[in-house]
């Protein structure tokens, strides 16, 4: 007799109950907390990889959160141009940008430089670029362009000063078009600063007596009897601003100072200040006129310039390194309207060159210790904050030109 054939095997699906239901929810759960802890550790990582010191650069924290705001354009030691963050970490350097003179400045817009040895850089690209003219040499019988000062690239113009002579009053100042290579002279001057075209070339003109003493003070530098200040345009004639004699009675020097005056437009040109440097009192007052020549502000005595104003990107407020009462070195702030604010800079440097972030919202001042054994790596850079709170201070490659955003 055969066995009975073995039952059918029939499936029958697993229950659904409440229990096993958790149980999945909770196995879900679970591992979409794994992807989203894995995506938020790549997050962190890439947001914090940019902030990261290199190595021997400066620890994470304030400092680091002002590397990233921009590039900034230095001359170093060796007379050559180069490229860094504001901590001055990361420096770029150039083969074609070395020894390029010590005689340098940048338009007010940072868009142009021009170089002592009488060349323009562009800065409008992601890197510095050589313009592709050249300003010097302008006229037959020039011996030499000791500097230019570019004011506005609306027009692609700039100042340039060049001498036939070694005679510090004879300085020929002269308009130059980047465009088109031509240019015409503004006349002789000593120091020249601003805009040829629209808000006018500012100068300062020494006596032309021709006396011994006049020409041993014009060969010893800067301090020449019977300065005055004037507002140049093409075609047009000068305008007398200010007598020496003027502005070193508003600088609050002792009547009848020799003084040596030097002009710094604001950024566009309806105001500029005068440094007002007393030969007797070695002491250097800050006064402001408009463009017609009215006095719009002197700076208080306890404000003795140590190097030279710059103007924020917004024309209004003036940042000024000093040396206040009692020696302290400070960082002094103008603002038409507002008393004059300090912020003290580091102890043991003396700072001397100040530029503008592009934003206005920060101003980094180059300086060196106070010690004769000054080294390669002795440039100080203090950057501060325009809103206030303690500067940040760092090595720098050299001295700051321009802030590139």
């Amino acid at each position: 007799m055969e066995p009975p054939p073995p039952p059918e095997r029939t499936s029958f699906p697993a229950m659904d109950t409440e229990e096993s239901r958790g149980s999945r929810r909770r196995r879900r759960l679970a591992a979409a907390g794994a992807v989203l802890f894995a995506v938020a550790v790549v997050v962190t990582v890439l947001v914090l990889r940019p902030w990261s010191s290199p190595a021997g650069g400066p620890a994470a924290g304030r400092l680091t959160a002002a590397a990233d705001t921009g590039r900034v354009v230095a001359l170093t030691g060796s007379q050559d141009l180069v490229v860094s963050r504001p901590d001055g970490t990361h420096t770029e350097r150039f083969p074609a940008l070395t020894q390029v003179g010590s005689d340098m400045t940048a338009a007010a817009d940072n868009r142009y430089i021009s170089l002592g040895d009488g060349r323009i850089v562009s800065t409008a690209g992601p890197r510095l670029a050589m313009a592709k003219t050249r300003i010097y040499p302008f006229v037959g019988g020039m011996q030499g362009v000791f500097g230019s000062w570019p004011f506005s690239d609306h027009d692609r113009q700039l100042l340039a000063i060049a001498s036939g002579q070694d005679l510090y009053t004879d300085n020929r100042i002269l308009e130059y078009s980047l465009a088109t290579g031509k240019s015409r002279s503004l006349g002789i001057a000593d120091v020249a600063s601003g805009d040829p075209q629209t808000p006018g070339a500012f100068v300062t003109v020494g006596s032309t007596k021709d006396t011994p003493a006049n020409a041993v003070a014009a060969q010893q530098g800067k301090f020449l009897p019977d300065s005055k200040a004037e507002l140049r345009i093409p075609g047009k004639r000068p305008r007398l601003l200010a007598s020496a004699a003027t502005l070193a009675h508003d600088a609050g020097l002792p009547a009848g100072s020799k003084v040596s005056l030097g002009p710094y437009p604001s950024t566009f040109g309806d105001m500029v200040a005068f440094s007002v440097e007393g030969a007797a009192t070695r002491r250097t007052g800050i006064v402001i006129l408009s463009r017609s020549g009215t006095l719009t502000a002197a700076l208080p005595p306890s404000v003795d310039a140590d190097g030279e104003p710059a103007w924020s990107p917004s024309g209004t407020t003036l940042a000024i390194p000093s040396s206040a009462q009692g020696g302290r070195h400070v960082l002094a702030l103008w603002t038409a309207g507002h008393p004059v604010r300090t912020e003290p800079f580091p102890a043991g440097i003396i700072y001397r060159t100040c530029i503008w972030s592009a934003d206005g919202k920060r101003v980094l001042c180059a300086g060196t210790p106070q010690r004769a054994n000054i080294t390669a790596a002795s440039t100080k850079w203090a950057i501060a904050s325009v809103s206030g709170g303690p500067m940040t201070q760092v090595t720098g490659p050299g001295t700051p030109v321009a802030w590139l955003p």
